[in-house]
């Protein structure tokens, strides 16, 4: 029985006893014969008015809450590459979003030939086309893939955001991230210090679940100091390192044109370089070495140890030749030291002609070295 029915049966019944006790319709009370204008009726109409919308009201906030609620755990973190992609959310909630918006692909579908997602932004769910939307992955499988090394120094010159860098490394499909972690003065004190935008490098590479490492520079002119850098590499890695810091610290060696507490020590700090490595194996802390190429060439090459090195050629392009091929060069002749090299910066300015058109490091590795990195076994 509907409501409606009830009211005329309820008002039906109403009628009948005020009949028997005013004897008949001409004694009834004043407006009662007119139905519409009964204060019963109107209450009902009210209720018959109010029902759909507490009943819309309750589904609304149910379906917010489910989608508040729902999981991104096994979802992909991808991130929208443009502006003016459009969210179809339900309830009318409809949304442009901007390049650089994390949002959570829940699953994805076919509408009109079109490939589109259902995807979590901002505790709403909805679904988006495909287009302009990218997500990391590590399914590439070519011998050399590229990387990127960031320190505070990006944040001030190409990036602004957390959101900036997400897009740069998804736009030139980078395989792997090097971050600064900070490292020891090369004035005569030696103070540690930490790189300022640390953190927010970190955030980016485990939202996009990218694979990533720390760099330290190392100044330690004596094994002691050598100790306490080990001791503040691995206070940095428990503190900050998480779910996808899975690469070796990399020991960076500079030359500071003769300003360095080390530059004319290089001999020496061989030992020492060599000294550092083992202590951080000794804590379980894989490494590698990252140096200028001519100098790794000249005082480096006989530390049993990867090497990262640094040459940059006159290109504008992701080369397509690795390191040991580069021509009129001392350092692509030394065997031993080729032998151990398993990442080349090839340049500090971008490589436009790939279309990395802003000047920052890009590196050539070897993506099975990385592939398979102790920790990331």
């Amino acid at each position: 029985m509907n409501l409606i029915t009830r009211v005329k049966e309820d008002f039906i019944v109403y009628r009948e006893k005020l009949r028997r006790k005013f004897n008949n319709d001409s004694q009834l009370p004043h407006g009662v014969n007119t139905f519409t204008k009964s204060k019963y009726f109107k209450r009902r109409i009210a209720i018959l008015i109010l029902i759909p919308i507490i009943v819309f009201a309750l589904i609304y906030g149910i379906r917010r809450l489910v989608e508040k609620n729902t999981s991104t755990s096994d979802a992909i973190n991808a991130v929208v590459m443009e502006d003016g992609q459009k969210l179809n959310g339900s309830f009318f909630y409809n949304h442009e979003l901007s390049k650089g918006d994390n949002v959570y692909i829940l699953d994805s579908f076919i509408d009109g030939g079109e490939v589109k997602y259902k995807v979590k932004y901002d505790d709403h769910i909805g679904t988006i086309s495909s287009q302009n939307i990218k997500y990391y992955s590590q399914d590439n499988n070519s011998e050399y893939v590229i990387m990127s090394d960031v320190s505070h120094f990006d944040i001030y010159s190409n990036f602004k955001t957390e959101n900036d860098f997400e897009v740069f490394l998804l736009k030139n499909n980078f395989n792997y991230v090097y971050i600064r972690a900070g490292g020891r003065g090369y004035g005569a004190d030696g103070n540690f210090y930490l790189d300022k935008e640390y953190e927010l490098f970190i955030n980016a590479c485990e939202y996009l679940k990218i694979p990533y490492g720390f760099y330290f520079l190392d100044e330690a002119l004596s094994e002691e100091e050598a100790d306490e850098e080990v001791r503040w590499v691995e206070k940095f890695i428990k503190e900050n390192g998480k779910t996808y810091n899975l690469l070796p610290v990399a020991i960076d060696i500079e030359y500071f044109d003769g300003k360095g507490r080390g530059d004319d020590k290089w001999e020496e700090r061989a030992n020492i370089i060599e000294y550092l490595g083992n202590k951080l194996n000794e804590k379980n802390i894989e490494n590698i070495i990252y140096a200028n190429a001519k100098r790794a060439s000249q005082f480096l090459s006989n530390i049993d140890n990867e090497f990262w090195l640094a040459y940059y050629p006159s290109i504008y392009n992701i080369p397509d030749i690795w390191i040991n091929q580069v021509d009129n060069q001392d350092f692509a002749k030394n065997e031993a030291l080729m032998s151990k090299t398993v990442a080349w910066q090839f340049t500090e300015e971008g490589a436009s002609m790939s279309g990395i058109d802003i000047e920052v490091d890009v590196n050539k590795v070897k993506n099975e070295f990385f592939k398979n990195c102790t920790k990331a076994e």
